[in-house]
């Protein structure tokens, strides 16, 4: 046990603790936003344990400064997962004038890419926005499918 809050402590003074650049200081309080939520995060996890290992009584308020810090710690990474998520929401279907405009999803079909590849990849394929969608020339996305496969051999 004494080893280990050995171990601690050395990690404790070895830590080159960077603030990152969610962190912002109004006033007397400080402001934690992002990444630097985690840090904190985890700075106060470590020096909870390294305490408690070392036979010291935790500081009052501290734990509850734990469970906040952990809440939006995961909030984070909560908001975070769902940035990476584009191909899980459904595309209303296109209303076109003219059989010869496509949407993204049919373009994505005919190129083999997923539906983020294709917004960018929009300009080059004479894409337009219509409101928040993008349509494409059936020709024009045909013609840079071939050229890309010539351009392949």
């Amino acid at each position: 046990m004494r080893q280990r809050a050995r171990q601690l402590s050395g990690e404790l003074e070895g830590v080159a603790v960077s603030v990152p650049s969610g962190a912002y200081q109004l006033g007397t309080a400080v402001l934690l936003d992002g990444a630097a939520v985690a840090e904190a995060y985890w700075l106060v996890s470590l020096g909870r344990r390294a305490v408690s290992l070392n036979g010291y009584t935790d500081r009052p308020g501290f734990e509850e400064l734990q469970c906040i810090l952990k809440r939006a710690t995961e909030a984070h990474r909560q908001h975070q997962e769902s940035r990476k998520r584009h191909d899980d929401v459904a595309q209303p279907p296109l209303r076109a004038d003219s059989e010869q405009l496509i949407g993204t999803t049919e373009v994505a079909d005919i190129l083999g890419v997923g539906l983020r590849q294709v917004q960018r990849i929009a300009r080059s394929l004479d894409g337009r926005r219509i409101g928040t969608r993008w349509v494409f020339d059936r020709d024009a996305v045909r013609a840079y499918h071939a050229a890309a496969i010539e351009h392949e051999r």
